[in-house]
């Protein structure tokens, strides 16, 4: 039987599959968002199990089928605090985003190795 971390990481892993991305910004720092329209409930289950940040926002003007926007969220979380998400939740992703994830995850170890370096803090 699945303990409630292990359920916990899983249904985290599940969110971030179908609503999450992960990116290293210009200037090296290592993003995860997830977003949500509607319901920001998930996002305060993500914040509240692994830290971060949410934003909440409305988009203005009316929807072609009629009645306004939904409010949206982001849950962002960075650096460090991103890359212990993304590990933790790696194994629970479908192969192609567990390459998608460890390739960022790679591309953001590399660029801290090699600011590191030019900083002459090897």
């Amino acid at each position: 039987m699945a303990t409630d971390k292990e359920r916990e990481l899983a249904w985290a892993a599940g969110f971030f599959e179908g609503e999450g991305s992960c990116i290293i910004h210009w200037k090296g720092a290592l993003q995860v968002a997830v977003y949500q329209n509607g319901n920001t409930w998930p996002l305060n289950r993500l914040q509240a199990t692994f830290g971060g940040g949410i934003h909440e926002y409305a988009r203005k003007g009316v929807r072609k089928t009629g009645g306004p926007f939904k409010p949206q969220g982001q849950w962002t979380v960075y650096g460090p605090t991103a890359a212990v998400f993304l590990q933790a939740i790696l194994p629970e992703l479908s192969p192609r985003r567990q390459e998608q994830v460890q390739s960022c995850l790679d591309r953001w170890s590399g660029l801290k190795q090699w600011q590191q370096a030019k900083n002459g803090k090897e």
